[in-house]
């Protein structure tokens, strides 16, 4: 049994070197590898560099960045045909965990020949963050889930506290800071949906796995910390350009995972214009509530372009 701890660079160098630092005396990693998403700064030639002696550790680059899924499928694919892995860890560079976490993790895989995702809980600055995991999203969730009407009538895809009871719990999707995948079984459902370029990704993999019957499994005491949105930020710096993003891999998911229809897509669009022209009214900079418009995609069921102000 082979297990790769894969990390996703973006101008990040610092923290992937911190991080490989603090684990590459762990006997539970057989390789340490290292995929630079194209990034805009010296990262790639910094940690080539940094570890150009050390034969656990692989630093890999893509050839564009187009996104978390794109870049993690680039590398769960050279873990599995060149370092032979059976499992990946997959990490953010803005981490820290124990080996312990990892012995959990396996354990947890090997207990069922059906498990295809094993997550240890995330905190930040010491305290369990409150979306540990979730259920897939209903229409309504995804659609009305940040307004006034969702919370009104108590509809949430977050499973209740006391779900977290046992030492493991069966879930739909966790985060995707930390985790451990089957490599076989991410292979089998395609892995990440590539049109996702950051966001939801997490809720896709959980909804591809489960269709497919595979399982995902959250370890509730056992825990890795997190500096929140430190990668994310290196990508996207801006708040309401995030939420686009999030909004518009919504309506992927909807028109294609959930089978909405023209009614639901066309309510879906009028509720994200109206949380992003309602979040844009806080910017400081007048050009940013300028006019956006979502990128063009597949045209099944009239996603097509949209724009965000009118």
């Amino acid at each position: 049994m082979r297990v790769t701890c894969q990390i996703l660079n973006y101008n990040d160098a610092d923290h992937v070197v911190r991080l490989v630092k603090k684990i590459i005396d762990y006997k539970l990693i057989d390789n340490i590898l290292i995929v630079d998403n194209c990034s805009t700064d010296n990262s790639y030639s910094l940690l080539k560099k940094v570890f150009f002696n050390n034969i656990k550790v692989k630093v890999i680059k893509t050839l564009s960045n187009r996104g978390y899924g794109v870049g993690n499928n680039f590398g769960v694919n050279y873990a599995f045909n060149y370092l032979k892995s059976d499992y990946v860890l997959l990490s953010n560079p803005d981490v820290f965990f124990t080996e312990n976490v990892i012995k959990s993790l396996i354990d947890a895989m090997l207990n069922d020949s059906n498990n295809g995702i094993c997550a240890p809980t995330q905190k930040i600055k010491g305290k369990v963050i409150k979306e540990r995991a979730w259920k897939i999203p209903t229409k309504f969730q995804y659609v009305f889930g940040e307004t006034r009407l969702a919370k009104l009538i108590g509809s949430t895809s977050l499973y209740k506290s006391s779900y977290f009871s046992s030492s493991r719990s069966g879930v739909d999707c966790v985060p995707g800071a930390l985790l451990l995948l089957n490599v076989r079984k991410f292979l089998d459902i395609g892995g990440y949906d590539e049109r996702m370029f950051l966001y939801c990704e997490e809720t896709t993999i959980g909804f591809k796995m489960k269709k497919r019957g595979y399982s995902t499994i959250l370890l509730n005491n056992e825990f890795y910390d997190h500096i929140q949105s430190t990668s994310i930020n290196k990508s996207i710096d801006d708040n309401v350009k995030q939420r686009y993003y999030i909004y518009y891999n919504r309506l992927i998911f909807l028109r294609d995972y959930l089978n909405a229809s023209r009614v639901w897509l066309y309510i879906a669009k009028k509720v994200f214009n109206y949380l992003l022209n309602r979040l844009s009214k806080g910017t400081q900079n007048n050009e940013k509530k300028q006019r956006l418009n979502f990128p063009k995609g597949n045209s099944k069921n009239g996603i097509g372009n949209f724009k965000i102000f009118k």
